[in-house]
């Protein structure tokens, strides 16, 4: 199976370049509240959900998918499950922590509002 995995350094270029881009969130509930930050503009969407709601998600957008880090085979599987479903999308190497940990911009949980669907 393809893995489709960027760096958070070209992450960060799409954002910056203003590509029409969602960065989903793919940590276990747990794991997710117990962090309190995401990445900024991330929506959350564990594995098991992103399977099953996939269909309501825009194809005329790019998607970047982050776990924890150490749990990155999570967000890549999502990434593959989401390009063989016609969509791009691709896994943000090294997750939340290498994110977090190069200063790279985060925000609290929850900080949208709005959920991705």
């Amino acid at each position: 199976m393809p893995q489709h995995v960027i760096s958070k350094e070209e992450a960060m270029n799409k954002l910056k370049s203003g590509e029409d881009v969602y960065i989903i969130d793919t940590r276990s509930e747990e794991s997710y509240t117990e962090d309190s930050d995401q990445i900024e503009g991330a929506f959350h969407l564990p594995e098991v959900t992103a399977h099953e709601v996939y269909m309501q998600l825009p194809k005329n957008r790019e998607y970047l998918i982050y776990n924890n880090k150490g749990r990155e085979e999570e967000s890549k599987r999502v990434a593959d499950f989401l390009s063989e479903k016609g969509f791009t999308a691709y896994a943000i190497d090294g997750g939340y922590e290498e994110w977090r940990d190069s200063a790279m911009p985060i925000e609290p949980i929850n900080a949208r509002g709005t959920p991705l669907l």
